[in-house]
């Protein structure tokens, strides 16, 4: 039986912040404009690395380390990148993002006094 992860599930339904559409990042060719330096930026894994490559085992349980839970294990965390994967994510964010690209990775974005985060 597969798993169930809330961002695959998400992504099935969620729109786009970009296209405005029902994700669909497999076939999108859109390549959004990032805002210009200095600018801050979230952090993202790139999880076509890991499928691409065809990542062991252990990099995958070492990945899981970082998230201090005993659900998260190896094999769930390569299950659920193989399901990302399938949907046409490459980058997943760490934390929350608005303006993050699941291709792409985070858009950048401007602090509140109106220089760059």
């Amino acid at each position: 039986m597969e798993k169930k992860f809330e961002l695959v599930e998400r992504l099935k339904v969620e729109k786009c912040c970009f296209t405005g559409k029902v994700f669909d990042c497999g076939r999108c060719q859109l390549q959004p404009e990032r805002i210009k330096p200095p600018c801050g930026i979230h952090m993202g894994i790139c999880i076509d690395g890991y499928i691409e490559d065809n990542a062991p085992m252990r990099e995958y349980n070492r990945l899981a380390k970082g998230f201090n839970n005993k659900v998260i294990t190896g094999r769930v965390l390569r299950e659920y990148f193989c399901q990302l994967y399938a949907l046409g994510v490459r980058i997943i964010p760490v934390g929350e993002c608005s303006r993050f690209c699941y291709r792409h990775g985070c858009m950048g974005h401007k602090t509140e006094d109106g220089a760059e985060e």
